[in-house]
């Protein structure tokens, strides 16, 4: 078992650099938007941590990481994180994405290079319990600007090579359990405090990504959706530096018939 080395004496990362947290959800859609989701595993961590203006000796403790793991031979390797909560995560398991590394001298004997690792295994973390309404954040919203509402309909067509369009709608034409009229969608694009990131992350973490439901309030109109989930199984997280971090969440309306 081996651990990503230290650089500039001060941790194993180095701003900006992407985690995330992805799942793996079953989805079987219907015609009529009710949907079927099944579990496959528990969430794993994903880390690209590129390095920047290191120093030779830095450089080099990379290449002898990569060297001591084989390249990606070796699925033992760890990572510790700390917030500037003071929040520490270990991330273990995990395995390097490359069977190369490759140091680029930019300046005189300062270097860059970059490493990618994704965890192989995480058995000792259930989800947490959370409530099924999507966070509201320290400044008292859920989304910020920009973000995008999207309506989705269902529409059965055939096009004639003479222009004629023969169409049916799946959705608001009274069908029964189908859907009245549009189904609703948002992207929501966040720039976060690493508190608010802790907020997201643990709710994003109870949800299993897609796997669960939620209750979503519509930032503009403060319409309250349920049958709500993540577009997403994998929650991608940018880390730009101390406290700021920016993160794009999708959420999806889906029909439930009694």
């Amino acid at each position: 078992m081996g651990a990503v080395p230290n650089v500039r004496g001060t941790g194993q990362a180095l701003y900006p650099f992407t985690r995330a947290r992805g799942y793996s959800t079953d989805l079987a859609q219907f015609v009529n938007g009710t949907e079927q989701r099944f579990k496959t595993r528990a969430g794993l961590t994903t880390l690209k941590l590129p390095y920047s203006s290191l120093v030779a000796g830095d450089a080099s403790n990379l290449e002898i990481f990569v060297d001591s793991a084989k390249g990606m031979f070796d699925p033992t390797q760890s990572i510790t994180l700390t917030d500037s909560l003071g929040n520490t995560a270990t991330y273990d398991n995990l395995a390097l994405d490359q069977d190369t590394i490759v140091a680029t001298e930019n300046d005189a004997t300062l270097y860059d290079s970059q490493l990618t690792l994704h965890q192989t295994q995480n058995y000792n973390s259930p989800p947490p319990s959370v409530t099924a309404t999507f966070p509201v954040f320290d400044s008292g919203v859920s989304a910020q600007r920009p973000h995008q509402q999207i309506r989705r309909f269902l529409t059965a067509k055939v096009d004639q090579p003479v222009g004629v369009r023969y169409s049916w709608a799946w959705y608001g034409e009274g069908l029964v359990e189908f859907p009245d009229g549009a189904l609703e969608a948002w992207q929501l694009t966040l720039l976060l405090s690493d508190t608010n990131l802790v907020t997201l992350e643990t709710f994003f973490r109870g949800m299993e990504g897609r796997m669960w439901p939620f209750t979503f309030i519509d930032p503009d109109s403060q319409t309250s959706y349920s049958n709500c989930r993540f577009g997403q199984d994998t929650l991608e997280i940018s880390h730009q530096g101390v406290n700021n971090n920016q993160v794009v969440v999708s959420i999806v309306q889906y029909q439930v018939n009694s």
